[in-house]
Formats: structure tokens, C-alpha cells, sequence
């Protein structure tokens, strides 16, 4: 708690809002376009239809919803979900540039630290990774890497005096349907995905060191980059620490089970059903 109160009260002496409309508002974006107009590609998206800097502009200007964007003028531009990811590419210069691109910023916006990927690993002299909401860790069972975000909630992470289990959601590699990208130990980027209705979850317990709280062992290896391992009590599974999720990402994973779980099915008229989903006029 005191920390995010530091961190918040920085923040504020910072003036960060302010300088984040300085540089992110519609003036700024444009003249960015502006001066980077020759890195851009037009890219088609349908038929006599590109991502150009006219629809960039419009999309910058006028917004965007679930049809498409608008003219000066209001008029409507039809622009679907499903050609959303042609603006990335008209700005990143093709489709390779523009995947690696989003999955950089992707992993920004998921990770708090990253084992193997860009973010700064070492929070100060003998640093060492805690187990708590939001760790992702690897484990290798056979051939197969096995991946589990950790949801236990944070205030029963603190002050353990003894061996503790912590609840863990499995996740599936998928590089094509996932819910975050990260890097591997090699250097690649891996899709993970949560499953929302059959969910796996797992429990496996650890002992805390003398401040109460289960912290990784280093490695430091003599070629490549020092990681961090966790093993449970018994040691049958030693876990690689993939990462840090930020708070607020584990937290909705929680949330998206409780509420899948809370579901109630009724017996109810399918007209109501879908009319009440907006299917009717």
C-alpha cells in the first residue's frame, strides 16, 4: 500500500496527465503523422478501399464505433472491427513490421516485469521476484511447457509463517487466439489464452523465506540472461518465473471466472431473449 501511495503521489508532483495530453492529443498525433507521412504504406482493406491518410485523419478526428468512422462533413465511412488491425500495418510499414510492433506494446501494457522481455528485471540490489496476484510461471512437464498465472490475492501473499497454497489458472499456448503475448527464454514471442468457461485451475503450495513472503531462487548462468526459479514444497515442480502481470490485468482474469461461475440459466422465451440482446426493432 505504501508503495502505491509513493507512486501515486508522484504521480501527481509529476503532473503526468498534463504532459500526457501535451504529447497524446489530436494536435501532437497529427503533426507525428505529419512528420512520419513517408514511413507509412496505404493498405487495402476492401475493394477500391485503402487505409490512407485521409481515413487515418478521419479516425483521428471524428472517432470510431462498431460500423466504421464518420467525414468532416458526418458523413459515414464504413470501417469493420474486422479491418481495424489495416491501420497498424499503414503505420508500421507492412504486416510483419506492425505484429511486432503490437505485440511489443501489448506486453507493455499486460506486464509489470518481464522474465526474458524488455522491462527493467532487477529492482535493486538482491532482488528477488515475489509469488503473488498476477505471477506467471512455466513449468516443464515432459516435452510440453505449462503456463499458470497465480490468483491468489495479494494479502494472502504477506506475513506467511507457514507452508501456503496458491491457486493458480492454467493457461493454453495458442500464437493465434490468446489473451497475452510474451517473450521466451529464446527470444520469441508466445500467445497464451485463458479459458473463461472451462477454466483449469491448480493448487500447489510453498514455503515463505524469513520475511514471510515465497520469493524465487536465482540463476545466473554463464552464457545468457539470469532467471528465476520457484519450487514447491517437495520439490515435484520447479516453476520458471515467466513474469509480473500488472494488478488490475489478473485481477479481470478473476473477475471473468467469478462471473462465469455466478451465471444462473433460466428457462425463458426466446423472443424475450433476443429482443432484450437487441436483435429485434
Amino acid at each position: 500500500m505504501m508503495r502505491e501511495l509513493l507512486v501515486a503521489e508522484c504521480d501527481n508532483a509529476l503532473g503526468l496527465e498534463s504532459v500526457a495530453d501535451r504529447y497524446l492529443d489530436k494536435h501532437a498525433v497529427t503533426h507525428w503523422l505529419a512528420h512520419n507521412k513517408d514511413k507509412f504504406i496505404e493498405t487495402p482493406y476492401k475493394k477500391n478501399k485503402n487505409v490512407d491518410s485521409l481515413l487515418i485523419s478521419q479516425l483521428l478526428n471524428n472517432g470510431i464505433d462498431n460500423k466504421g468512422t464518420k467525414t468532416d462533413a458526418g458523413e459515414p465511412v464504413s470501417f469493420g472491427i474486422e479491418h481495424r488491425h489495416r491501420v497498424s500495418e499503414a503505420l508500421a510499414g507492412g504486416p510483419a513490421a506492425s505484429k511486432q510492433a503490437e505485440s511489443d506494446f501489448s506486453r507493455l501494457v499486460v506486464f509489470k516485469r518481464e522474465g526474458f522481455g524488455d522491462s527493467k528485471l532487477f529492482g535493486g540490489e538482491g532482488w528477488l521476484p515475489s509469488l503473488t496476484t498476477g505471477t506467471l510461471l512455466q513449468c516443464q512437464s515432459g516435452e510440453v511447457k505449462r503456463y499458470f498465472l497465480c490468483l491468489t490475492p495479494a494479502c494472502d501473499t504477506l506475513r506467511l509463517a507457514r507452508e501456503t497454497p496458491f491457486v493458480f489458472l492454467e493457461a493454453t499456448v495458442d500464437d493465434e487466439c490468446y489473451s497475452l503475448v510474451f517473450k521466451d527464454a529464446d527470444g520469441g514471442y508466445r500467445g497464451l489464452y485463458f479459458r473463461e468457461k472451462h477454466p483449469t485451475l491448480a493448487t500447489f503450495s510453498f514455503l515463505p523465506d524469513e520475511r514471510g513472503r515465497v520469493r524465487g531462487a536465482i540463476h545466473c548462468p554463464e552464457v545468457g540472461t539470469p532467471y528465476f526459479t520457484f519450487s514447491n514444497v517437495g520439490g515435484t515442480h520447479v516453476f520458471t518465473w515467466v513474469g509480473e502481470i500488472r494488478y488490475a490485468r489478473a485481477a479481470s482474469e478473476m473477475a471473468k471466472l467469478a462471473g462465469n461461475w455466478m451465471r444462473i440459466g433460466i428457462k425463458d422465451s426466446e423472443f424475450l431473449r433476443l429482443t432484450e440482446a437487441g436483435k429485434f426493432k
